[in-house]
């Protein structure tokens, strides 16, 4: 896996999901392998180069996940395109649904961190909370023990502005998917997305 290419935001080196997990290891709550990675955690083998490496959490335990973090990692807060820096103690604002994450504030990015909506114990598609789901039914674990979002929800999140490497996923993706987790992702871009290229794919 390569890093990102440079940007105004700087430079991308994103860590291995394994790393990612080491990260993620005093955080008290549930908390998945999303985008890419995950994908191919699913299929068990990597298809393309990552730029970097995402990690969605519950937006409700953000405070858990600024402890967990508060020792050795520059941690901004991601939205509209811009930055800036996320202070001890204070609450993210409601527009921003990003962390971006750093060993060192001169060095480059390691893992971003992505914040889901959520009500009591259903996890909520943010674009459309009409489409939810147990949060026991969102994830699954590698076999060692690295726990990851389902495929049929990483797709439902790439549907929006699909490119070229999300259609990459959902081609190696969908053909392991079981008739249930097909089932769901179409149901919610019918939902959420209508029209979508992928309806009549799945």
């Amino acid at each position: 896996m390569t890093g990102r290419e440079p940007t105004n935001l700087g430079d991308w080196s994103p860590l291995s999901p394994r790393q990612a997990a080491r990260a993620m290891a005093t955080f008290v709550g549930p908390w998945w392998i999303a985008g890419g990675c995950a994908i191919e955690l699913f299929i068990g083998r990597e298809i393309r180069a990552h730029g970097d490496i995402d990690i969605e959490v519950l937006r409700r335990d953000q405070s858990a996940l600024r402890n967990a973090l508060s020792g050795g990692w520059d941690l901004w807060i991601a939205s509209g395109g811009h930055l800036s820096p996320w202070e001890d103690g204070a609450n993210i604002p409601d527009e921003a649904n990003d962390v971006w994450c750093r060993n060192d504030p001169a060095g480059p990015w390691r893992f971003e961190v992505v914040l889901a909506a959520s009500d009591g114990d259903r996890w909520l598609y943010r674009r459309d909370p009409s489409v939810s789901r147990p949060l026991t039914e969102i994830g699954f674990g590698t076999t060692d023990g690295i726990p990851c979002l389902r495929p049929e929800m990483v797709l439902l999140f790439k549907a929006k502005d699909t490119r070229h490497k999300d259609e990459q996923d959902f081609e190696a993706a969908v053909p392991l998917m079981d008739e249930a987790a097909r089932m769901w992702l179409r149901q919610a871009l019918v939902q959420a997305h209508p029209g979508h290229p992928w309806i009549v794919r799945l």
